[in-house]
């Protein structure tokens, strides 16, 4: 061994031996945990409190990083709206499926209809009129134009 690697050697041990007298005196004087003599458990403890220090500076990072906060809540809210608009997309399909329906039904209606059906509904709608006039006007409207669709598509 060169006289280099032996004082390497023994100054290793001195400051072994200066660090566990250090953390005895620090429980000795605070009383907090007890007195360690086995340089390992020193060693395991001071690894440990490097680890929890290194999880502290890292998660005093997140909360520093006002831009790293603001692209996370920014894909937060446009997973949100993501998730909205399918909804929406599915609540507009549903509708569509129900106005088919509905306008084959009617299709149906108008096309097995009889004389005495027409003047039964002529009828009913006249009445109607007398006695709420806005919404039998709009009844006509919508007749007419559902009329005029089938003659065109006829």
């Amino acid at each position: 061994m060169s006289p280099r690697d032996t004082a390497a050697k023994q100054q290793q041990k001195e400051s072994q031996k200066a660090g566990q007298e250090g953390a005895e005196a620090v429980a000795d004087r605070t009383g907090i945990g007890e007195a360690k003599t086995d340089p390992e458990a020193l060693r395991r403890d001071i690894e440990q409190t490097r680890e929890d220090l290194g999880d502290t500076v890292e998660a005093l990072s997140e909360k520093a990083d006002v831009k790293g906060q603001a692209q996370a809540k920014l894909e937060e809210r446009k997973q949100a709206l993501r998730q909205k608009q399918a909804q929406a997309k599915e609540q507009v399909s549903q509708k569509q499926a129900q106005a088919k329906e509905q306008v084959s039904q009617l299709r149906e209606r108008l096309s097995s209809a009889t004389p005495e059906d027409v003047k039964s509904a002529a009828t009913q709608g006249a009445t109607m009129a007398q006695e709420r006039p806005i919404p039998a006007i709009a009844g006509a409207f919508a007749l007419g134009f559902a009329i005029a669709w089938m003659i065109k598509r006829a």
